[in-house]
């Protein structure tokens, strides 16, 4: 038996559904923060506020993924990926 579904049959190949994250899903947001704080590190010796941290996740995340706030401070306060240097943050 065939599995090429594009073959023949005119039908597409099944898709799984993808559960969009869950706004308390730690992995999800500890992710959006990496990214996050990557896209604002345009050179080694970078740094940005919370804020913009914070700004900078919720833009990523979009409309799809509500966050709270509370769970982002807390990621951003124990990540191992973040430095605090003179009241800001920066990438280790």
């Amino acid at each position: 038996m065939s599995y090429d579904f594009e073959a023949g049959t005119g039908t597409e190949p099944p898709t799984p559904p993808i559960p969009t994250a869950n706004r308390q899903d730690l992995e999800a947001i500890v992710t959006l923060i990496q990214l996050a704080a990557i896209c604002l590190t345009p050179a080694p010796d970078a740094s940005f506020t919370v804020d913009q941290l914070l700004a900078e996740t919720r833009r990523l995340g979009g409309d799809d993924i509500k966050l709270d706030e509370r769970d982002v401070r807390i990621v951003i306060n124990t990540a191992r990926f973040l430095k605090k240097v003179d009241g800001r943050l920066r990438l280790k």
